[in-house]
């Protein structure tokens, strides 16, 4: 006995062994974090559905890496199936797609059963990340890495990227009306950018040394309005000394 999983649009269909009992390889794509159902059917060694009172415990996997399938716990057929309707998986993966597998729980003698490879598309853009220095923005996690220590006077490169809500790039946000602030009192008090084609690029002088943050905002007014972030913190040091600073009594340096 094996177990068969099938994702939207695809059917059982017993005996044919060719198409390993489905109607189609042809499974329709989905988007990232949106639910979906998935069939996972007991069967015998031709695709033939068991008769009622074959059932096991199985828990589903993929081959998405930030995947949370497993928070979903374990599944029980009844009359040799179970449809679990809220899976869902994470990461975008437009050429070559994921599968979804289900493998016994309970340690029954049963093969474990693969879906259909489908294609993950990005959800409608709803967020923005800000990379600093070498971080990057990953899919599916968002954003990796340390920034740099930077030094004062110097330019800083902030380059920001639009995201949905699983921190999937998405290239399709056009607009003017990204305000960029920083918490440095001395340097100038906003910018404003433009993103094209989900990225904007930034290089920003700050004065103060101490622990900076930029701290991003969506004023376009242009849908889709992107939630707004905030960057991480990083330390800026002071640039190479240029000049003598006296100091009389009651100042401060």
């Amino acid at each position: 006995y094996q177990f068969q999983v099938l994702v939207p649009t695809e059917t059982s269909r017993g005996g044919a062994t060719s198409l390993l009992g489905k109607t189609t390889f042809s499974a329709t794509s989905e988007l990232a974090g949106a639910t979906f159902t998935v069939t996972v059917n007991l069967v015998d060694r031709y695709w033939n559905r068991m008769p009622p009172g074959f059932n096991s415990t199985f828990a589903l996997s993929s081959d998405d890496p930030n995947d949370r399938l497993a928070q979903m716990g374990n599944f029980t057929t009844v009359n040799g199936q179970a449809l679990s309707t809220g899976a869902f998986l994470v990461t975008q993966a437009t050429t070559t797609g994921w599968v979804i597998r289900a493998s016994t729980a309970s340690g029954d003698p049963y093969l474990a059963g693969e879906s259909t490879r489908f294609k993950v598309f990005p959800s409608p853009p709803s967020n923005m990340v800000a990379l600093l220095g070498p971080q990057q923005q990953v899919d599916g996690v968002g954003v990796t890495g340390l920034p740099a220590i930077e030094i004062a006077g110097e330019f800083i490169t902030v380059r920001l990227r639009a995201v949905d809500p699983g921190f999937n790039f998405t290239p399709t946000v056009n607009k003017t009306g990204i305000r960029l602030t920083s918490d440095d009192g001395f340097a100038q008090s906003s910018w404003t950018l433009t993103m094209t084609d989900g990225v904007a690029v930034a290089s920003i002088p700050l004065r103060t040394a101490g622990i900076r943050s930029f701290t991003i905002t969506d004023q376009s007014g242009t849908p889709p309005l992107l939630a707004g972030t905030v960057s991480s913190t990083f330390t800026m040091v002071a640039s190479n000394p240029t000049r003598l600073r006296v100091l009389v009594p009651s100042e401060t340096g």
